[in-house]
């Protein structure tokens, strides 16, 4: 990836999101930081797309705003489900998800296995969340519910996350689980070195624009 400052001089950088042609960029001074909010599972398993449990979720609130480009979740399956698991990052309203999704990313069935593995995945655009605001990751399912062939979150039993819990959605309504966290790392943006779109959220870890993109990057 090549970037053109106003001096027209041209340096090839490594492209931390998607860009487009003349998009300002700027570079990242400091490397990705993670938060794992619920760092001791348990083994719970917590069901996702089954006729009972179409949905689960876990909400977070932290200190500081974050650029989220990646999650990090604790998933097996139960059967041999054929759709993707569907992952959201929703706002909150009056306590619960609101149902818009602010950034998704999806898992197809086939690629998760039958014991509990960490996958890591990218947004597919990234999002910039508030400080001390209350948002909520979103499981579910693209296909129909299946209480055979579904899908299951790790989850800590113990509940040791202050900022937030997890929650069940039996199809009309929400219902938080107190003494439950259901298994999420948080991954703000890249690496120092990285170039990235130069917006509001950029004044926290880049001192200035450095110049513009010449060619898009998917």
């Amino acid at each position: 990836f090549t970037t053109q400052s106003s001096s027209f001089l041209s340096t090839t950088f490594a492209a931390g999101e998607s860009l487009t042609a003349n998009d300002a960029v700027y570079v990242l001074t400091a490397d990705a930081t993670t938060t794992d909010i619920t760092s001791n599972n348990t083994g719970v398993d917590e069901a996702a797309g089954t006729v009972a449990r179409p949905r689960v979720a876990q909400s977070f609130n932290e200190a500081s705003a974050y650029f989220l480009t990646t999650v990090g979740i604790s998933i097996k399956k139960a059967g041999t489900p054929t759709d993707n698991l569907v992952v959201t990052l929703q706002a909150d309203s009056a306590g619960a998800p609101s149902g818009t999704a602010l950034a998704t990313v999806s898992i197809a069935g086939a690629n998760i296995l039958s014991t509990y593995v960490t996958q890591v995945v990218n947004f597919a655009v990234p999002y910039t969340t508030a400080a001390s605001t209350k948002y909520w990751i979103v499981w579910a399912r693209s296909g129909a519910s299946d209480s055979t062939n579904y899908y299951n979150i790790n989850a800590n039993s113990a509940g040791n996350y202050a900022g937030g819990a997890a929650a069940t959605y039996d199809g009309t309504t929400w219902t938080d689980v107190a003494a439950q966290d259901n298994h999420v790392i948080l991954y703000t943006r890249g690496y120092a070195g990285d170039v990235f779109k130069a917006d509001a959220s950029a004044f926290a870890t880049a001192s200035s624009t450095i110049g513009f993109a010449q060619s898009a990057v998917a």
